[in-house]
C-alpha cells in the first residue's frame, strides 16, 4: 500500500546536455499516473533530449498503473529513437518492475550518476 498520498514531480534544469531528468516523490498509482503522463508529455515537448531519466530515489510506491505509465512513456519517446532510464528505484519499486519484466525493456541504474554515464 502507498505510504503517502499523491505524487510530486520536478524537472531538473541541472541535467547534462541531452538528458531530461524528472524527479518523483511519493506514489505512482491510479490516482497519480494520468497527471504524471500529462506533465511529462508537456515538459518533453519543450526540451531537446536523447535520454529521459526518471529519478525514482524518492518514489515510495508503484502499482500496475505506474507500470502502464512507464510502458506508455517508453513507447511514446522510442518513436523518436529516445531512451527512458530509471534511476534510484528502491527495492519495493524494483521488485514490482522485475515482477512484470519491465526491467528487461528499460534501462535501470542505481543512481543518477549511472544514468548520466549513458552517453
Amino acid at each position: 500500500m502507498p505510504t503517502d498520498s499523491g505524487l510530486q514531480m520536478s524537472f531538473s534544469a541541472d541535467s547534462p546536455e541531452g538528458f531530461l531528468t524528472v524527479q518523483f516523490n511519493g506514489s505512482l498509482d491510479e490516482s497519480t499516473a494520468l497527471d504524471a503522463r500529462a506533465r511529462v508529455d508537456q515538459m518533453a515537448e519543450g526540451h531537446a533530449f536523447q535520454y529521459l531519466v526518471f529519478d525514482f530515489t524518492n518514489l515510495t510506491y508503484m502499482n500496475s498503473k505506474g507500470i502502464s505509465f512507464l510502458v506508455s512513456t517508453h513507447a511514446h519517446i522510442a518513436k523518436d529513437q529516445k531512451k527512458l532510464i530509471i534511476a534510484g528505484a528502491n527495492q519495493e519499486v524494483s521488485d514490482v518492475m522485475a515482477l512484470v519484466g519491465i526491467d528487461t525493456i528499460l534501462k535501470t541504474v542505481s543512481n543518477l550518476k549511472g544514468a548520466y554515464g549513458e552517453k
